[in-house]
């Protein structure tokens, strides 16, 4: 099921889709009695993640979970994340296996808000990076068998569930111009072919492969334009969210929850294109 930012529906015209109707009333949706929500942000490196994390945090209604990566750097003693960009070949099992076990954790974190936003999951270290790690030969053959094997296991026993994806796509090129301004001492190796590996994954996987991700919707934002810049775009990017996960259970983020002005629509500006916040949900 795939909401597809280009495709917003007005609310309240009337024109819902029957597909949205069948994702409503599946047994993978969210109830309308739920009263909390875990979403994950999704995208490339450098797509705007953290971005969009620090404007949720301003929420009182809403607790971020950002990556474990003061874990990563700090394993024992050793920086297993700039070892694994260093000597990728040598560390991506181990750093991936690293991966698995933080990110089950911060799936597993107690949830004291209505809403839990996780920056990636263990579904893009799956699908997207150990995916890729294994399509350009650095993970072996037999290091995937393990780690998969590990993966499957731990799904059949406890799956981690989440009520949305929200997946930042972004054009590999604006990925890799981010990511020389932000200059991570970790991230010098990483070159404009390994992210354009990593979209193709991403498209993928929250494009084509429902069962990858327990058919949890996608809400798919465009988010090559810098929202950090234009407040209009980044209200706009928060409406389009809020908009969806109270349509799937208006509880959640019900209006006294919510400050007053945090969600208004913007205004379409000359030159601008306001998407509206519903989605058509595609099969």
């Amino acid at each position: 099921m795939l909401c597809r930012d280009q495709e917003c529906r007005t609310p309240g015209s009337g024109q819902k889709s029957s597909q949205y109707t069948q994702l409503l009333s599946s047994p993978s949706s969210p109830s309308t009695s739920k009263s909390s929500f875990k979403i994950a942000v999704e995208g490339n490196i450098s797509s705007g993640k953290s971005t969009l994390l620090e404007l949720f945090n301003k929420q009182s209604f809403v607790e971020t979970l950002t990556e474990p990566v003061e874990k990563w750097r700090n394993l024992g003693g050793s920086n297993i994340l700039d070892r694994m960009y260093q000597d990728p070949k040598r560390w991506s099992f181990t750093f991936q296996s690293y991966v698995l076990l933080t990110m089950l954790q911060v799936h597993h974190s107690q949830q004291s808000k209505p809403l839990a936003v996780i920056e990636r999951s263990v579904y893009s270290a799956r699908y997207c990076f150990v995916e890729n790690l294994r399509a350009s030969g650095v993970m072996d053959e037999t290091e995937f068998a393990c780690y998969t094997e590990w993966f499957d296991w731990i799904m059949s026993q406890q799956r981690p569930q989440l009520d949305l994806i929200v997946y930042l796509r972004t054009s590999p090129e604006t990925c890799y111009e981010r990511l020389l301004q932000r200059a991570r001492a970790e991230e010098a190796p990483v070159s404009l072919d390994y992210l354009k590996s990593l979209h193709s994954r991403y498209e993928n996987w929250l494009g084509s492969n429902r069962s990858w991700h327990g058919n949890t919707p996608v809400l798919v934002l465009d988010a090559n334009k810098d929202v950090v810049q234009n407040k209009d775009l980044h209200n706009e990017m928060m409406e389009q969210i809020t908009a969806f996960l109270t349509k799937l259970s208006p509880d959640v983020l019900s209006p006294p929850r919510v400050p007053s002005g945090v969600f208004s629509s913007p205004q379409k500006k000359a030159g601008t294109s306001v998407r509206t916040p519903l989605a058509e949900i595609n099969q």
